[in-house]
């Protein structure tokens, strides 16, 4: 049965006061930092009896990066409703436990559905990541995995207009569904993380009710970037990767979400840091103009090559063909199923020019 958002819903911001939690020490200890003195003897463990509480966020927003972190400062194994061998060959060590078991501090998941808001109890961290880099993360590791990237043919095809506008209806709705359907919600935004990580998680881990580790803190500093960190992309000068038109719409999703999270009460966007909004010019990607004997497609394969090199382990990158199209008519839409925006919402997916963001939310 399809269910409806209701903007009715009298959110409270409630935090949970917790007490210190103690280490599994019969499970042994993962050092995240084994080669430096200064922070060898910082350790990461399981812990006992610990109320799931979900880690939540489209994908591409950096929740591996955020747990991550979370473990670095908090010393708590996190885990995960998925399993992704990967992560846990790369110390991720909570990935291979129940979401429920109550040995992790936080559990991933990109759902959004009811049924997982209730499995939860409506605790979550929710991390929210500016749309037009969260997409096109989502695009890049559908393609080439943790690090790698999409080839740059895919911005070239129609299918990437479609891609983008599902994906950002599903960016939406994470967004919408936590935020009015929660009870115990804070909210982690990802651009604040970049811009002053100490600051940021000084203040998740103390709303999580557990002490801010300075020497923790200051290692994490060193060591920022975690194992999956992606490089920044070469783009042909020529790609327009998001038309003015499909700007106009993801900015009034923006718009849409920070007046939410200011009738919530909770942390604003840091618009001023998200880059493509508005019309500006975003510094992580590298604009390359080929030669003029080369074709649009050799061009584009020695930008694939470039691309590929910085992602040094994936030894190939796929071309829309081989997900794009799955995505928009498979896989993708079991994400939307279940689910219906409410009018002002489907609103943001017409080309009303009447529509205001901030009308629709008074």
């Amino acid at each position: 049965m399809e269910s409806e958002l209701n903007f009715s819903f009298n959110f409270t911001n409630v935090v949970v006061s917790r007490r210190a939690l103690s280490p599994d020490l019969a499970r042994g200890a993962w050092a995240p930092w084994p080669t430096d003195p200064r922070c060898r003897n910082l350790t990461v463990h399981f812990t006992h009896a610990v109320p799931p509480r979900a880690l939540a966020s489209f994908p591409g927003s950096g929740n591996t990066w955020a747990r991550y972190l979370v473990e670095g400062a908090t010393g708590i194994h996190t885990g995960s409703v998925y399993l992704d061998e990967e992560l846990s060959v790369k110390g991720y060590r909570g990935e291979k436990e129940a979401w429920n078991s109550g040995t992790t501090i936080l559990q991933k998941t990109h759902e959004y559905q009811d049924q997982t808001i209730s499995l939860f109890k409506g605790r979550v961290v929710l991390i929210i990541r500016n749309p037009y880099r969260a997409i096109l993360s989502y695009h890049n590791f559908n393609a080439g995995g943790h690090r790698g990237h999409g080839s740059v043919t895919d911005y070239r095809r129609r299918e990437w207009i479609m891609f983008m506008r599902m994906q950002l209806r599903r960016w939406l709705l994470t967004a919408l569904q936590w935020l009015t359907k929660g009870s115990d919600v804070q909210v982690l935004h990802y651009e604040l993380l970049q811009h002053n990580l100490t600051a940021a998680l000084t203040s998740l881990v103390t709303t999580l009710g557990l002490p801010a580790d300075t020497h923790r803190l200051q290692c994490l500093e060193k060591y920022n970037s975690g194992s999956f960190q992606r490089e920044q992309q070469f783009f042909p000068a020529d790609v327009k990767i998001f038309p003015s038109d499909l700007r106009r719409l993801v900015d009034r999703a923006i718009l849409y979400v920070n007046n939410l999270l200011m009738k919530r009460k909770l942390p604003l966007m840091p618009i001023h840091l998200y880059e493509f909004y508005n019309g500006s010019v975003p510094q992580s990607i590298i604009r390359h103009t080929c030669q003029t004997n080369l074709s649009q497609t050799q061009c584009d394969a020695l930008i694939d090559d470039m691309n590929r090199t910085r992602a040094f382990q994936h030894p190939f990158i796929l071309s829309a063909h081989d997900y794009l199209n799955d995505l928009i008519n498979g896989v993708g839409r079991d994400h939307l199923q279940g689910i219906k925006l409410s009018a002002p919402v489907e609103d943001l997916f017409t080309s009303a020019p009447e529509f205001e963001v901030n009308s629709q939310l008074r």
